[in-house]
């Protein structure tokens, strides 16, 4: 017996959930500032871009501050600093500095207009590919929320023509009966429709011991009998349903195709087996990404399989027993539920919420730039100020005579140590001008230094 043919072909899927953070601004900020050290995500990460702006910048600041020490180049200087005076997106052209740093504010602001632009057009799920843009690539502008609706509420003018389109699909049961002797000229096909009883045509073809039944079905909702005038045993069944594929407008009915097999190990299926299909109607409604275009709606029916193993199967002993029929009827009943699944889908941002949230980040860098500045003004400068200060009283020269607690950070030294600085000194007339002394030392031997 061919695996493939026991194996469930299923077209329900669980529908994705919305995500934790479905507030774009958060996605964008998370995604900017994020910071990994796989290396499949390091080339997508803006923070270290930024941060490699931010090393070329401080290592130029170096190079400035040598220039002004050495007292070279001083006219390209002045140039440079004029140019990014030109770029200071911080001061408002005030500060130089500022326009180093505004390199910074522009390479991660493109960043984030790429990431915008990339992630408004992940929507909707079913076109979307992997978003390699980001370090996640199930990334998705699109939210989403499902519940269960009754068929007795009357619907929307806009989901109406979904309805009528699919219950006017075309069926069709297939049915396999496997592991079997019996031929097609045992067979009769049989649909009930109440009291009325109608022989359907059907195609049935027969390879390696397994019989298969195609019949085109008048109704969605009916019972169908499958005779076989034969005591011939069979292993195994398995059911399904298909149906074109349906499209109008912004309507789209997905073609239908699933079967279930039934078996059961080391055993074999009863002279009357019955099984109950339930069909549930599954609406998709898609909003669209701009206000220009229009909803889509599509839909498919999602089968329940309704069976009892004890009705289906005998044991090998209730074989022996149960088995002596001259004929095996199979019935398979569909019917419909009486709720639909209602799935939306919508986009997380649209395009003018995403101009609007990128022109806040940019102005969220400057002004981050702007108060690292401000507090590096206020707070860090005054204290190297304190430093400095500090330092050049230690210099300061103070009598020898004072108490150690004068300066508590002075230091003594031999008052000959210092060396005299004489200064000419002009006399009256043509006399010959002597040198006199420009600032007298006190004779006290000793001297403190500061």
């Amino acid at each position: 017996m061919p695996v493939s043919v026991l194996e469930t072909i299923s077209q329900a899927y669980v529908y994705p959930q919305t995500p934790e953070n479905d507030n774009f601004e958060d996605i964008l900020l998370l995604n900017m500032f994020k910071f990994d050290f796989q290396s499949d995500c390091l080339a997508q990460q803006p923070f270290l871009y930024g941060l490699i702006i931010m090393g070329i910048g401080c290592l130029f600041l170096l190079f400035m501050g040598i220039l002004k020490l050495t007292g070279k180049l001083k006219k390209q200087r002045r140039m440079l600093k004029g140019i990014f005076k030109q770029t200071d997106l911080i001061g408002e052209g005030e500060m130089w500095i500022g326009g180093v740093a505004s390199f910074t504010i522009v390479v991660v602001s493109i960043f984030a207009y790429r990431f915008s632009s990339k992630f408004m057009y992940q929507y909707p799920i079913e076109t979307s590919p992997d978003a390699t843009f980001a370090c996640d690539p199930t990334l998705r502008n699109a939210k989403f929320a499902t519940s269960m609706q009754s068929l007795g509420t009357p619907l929307l003018d806009s989901e109406q023509p979904l309805f009528d389109m699919l219950d006017s699909q075309p069926f069709t049961l297939h049915v396999a009966f496997i592991s079997t002797d019996f031929t097609e000229d045992d067979l009769t096909v049989t649909q009930v429709l109440g009291s009325i009883r109608i022989n359907l045509p059907y195609v049935a073809n027969q390879l390696d011991g397994i019989l298969y039944i195609s019949t085109n079905l008048t109704s969605h909702f009916t019972t169908v009998q499958f005779t076989v005038s034969s005591g011939s045993a069979v292993g195994a069944l398995r059911v399904g349903l298909s149906g074109p594929s349906m499209e109008e407008n912004n309507y789209n009915v997905k073609a239908l195709n699933f079967s279930y097999a039934f078996n059961h190990t080391n055993r074999t299926v009863t002279q009357d087996p019955a099984i109950t299909i339930e069909l549930i109607k599954l609406m998709n409604e898609t909003a669209p990404l701009s206000n220009d275009d229009d909803t889509l709606y599509s839909g498919i029916w999602v089968p329940t399989f309704i069976k009892s193993d004890e009705q289906l199967f005998y044991t090998e002993s209730d074989f022996q027993l149960y088995h002596t029929g001259g004929e095996t009827v199979f019935t398979v009943q569909l019917s419909e539920a009486t709720y639909y699944i209602y799935n939306q889908q919508e986009p997380i941002t649209m395009l003018t919420e995403i101009i609007f949230t990128d022109i806040l980040f940019t102005t969220m860098c400057i002004e981050l730039f702007a108060l690292t500045f401000l507090f590096f003004k206020l707070a860090i400068l005054p204290l190297i100020r304190v430093l400095r200060g500090l330092c050049s009283k230690s210099n300061k020269v103070i009598p020898k005579g004072k108490s150690k607690s004068y300066c508590p950070h002075c230091r003594s030294v031999n008052g000959e140590t210092l060396q005299e600085h004489k200064a000419p000194v002009k006399r009256a007339g043509n006399a010959t001008p002597a040198f006199g002394i420009r600032r007298p030392i006190p004779d006290m031997g000793k001297i403190y230094v500061m």
